[in-house]
């Protein structure tokens, strides 16, 4: 049997593709749901804020079917905050390298696309590369799109929009019911209403369109290069350059 591996950079982030989850679950394959950063925003650690949304996500992946023996806060227990996965690539890997190992069985791996929108998603991307070329156990490993500025320019970016250069994408058709079922989801976050309550419209307009839950194979020879030619939202935000985050990440790579 394939075990489902989805690697999520921050609780929240499994609303990009509900129904890969639901249907995971539903095809009673073995699911595991990482989240690779707690959450945290705060130099210093807010516990509360931390559980409060842990037990969001925990809430909604109850939901659709998953045990919460098979959600794990990585993230937690490697004391990562949110922005700062990509100074910790190597202890991540490590730590997933020996639970897939101790997983029986083949895995496929789900996660964050390679797009220039947000610094943790991008690494988690990386992590996922990483994992997919040194672990015979992993068979395939898939990409979804979050938000990146791609084509947009100011500071505008899309979401759930797949870049043309990560491969073909694919989505699911998603029924009536399963449509109105995501979208009452999106408001059991209370902790992150402030951040995406201006997006909701646009996810709630592409989710009813079925303009949602994309996926792009991820080809585990690829060569690193800028996800694409505009400024990357990153980038835009001034986090940090392109120019410098590759560095990390290909010194990780190798």
């Amino acid at each position: 049997m394939t075990n489902q591996i989805f690697l999520f950079s921050h609780q929240d982030d499994e609303i990009a593709i509900f129904k890969t989850i639901k249907d995971s679950i539903n095809s009673n394959k073995k699911t595991f749901i990482f989240y690779l950063t707690n959450g945290n925003v705060s130099k210093f650690e807010n516990t509360s804020f931390i559980l409060k949304r842990e037990n969001e996500s925990k809430r909604v992946l109850k939901k659709l079917g998953l045990s919460t023996h098979n959600i794990f806060f990585l993230g937690k227990k490697l004391k990562i905050n949110s922005y700062n996965l990509l100074n910790n690539l190597e202890k991540v890997y490590q730590e997933l390298t020996n639970i897939i190992n101790n997983i029986d069985g083949e895995t496929t791996i789900y996660t964050h696309a390679w797009e220039g929108g947000n610094i943790d998603h991008d690494s988690s991307y990386v992590i996922a590369l990483k994992l997919m070329r040194n672990n015979p156990k992993i068979i395939n490993a898939y990409q979804f799109p979050f938000y990146n500025s791609y084509n947009m320019s100011f500071n505008f970016y899309r979401v759930f929009f797949p870049i043309k250069e990560n491969g073909q994408a694919i989505n699911p058709k998603i029924s009536y019911n399963e449509k109105i079922q995501f979208i009452k989801y999106l408001f059991y976050y209370p902790t992150q209403i402030k951040i995406w309550i201006g997006l909701y419209p646009f996810i709630i307009f592409k989710i009813l369109k079925n303009n949602y839950n994309y996926l792009q194979k991820i080809n585990k020879k690829i060569q690193l290069e800028k996800p694409h030619k505009n400024s990357l939202w990153y980038e835009k935000q001034k986090f940090i350059t392109f120019n410098e985050i590759i560095v990390l990440f290909n010194s990780f790579l190798s």
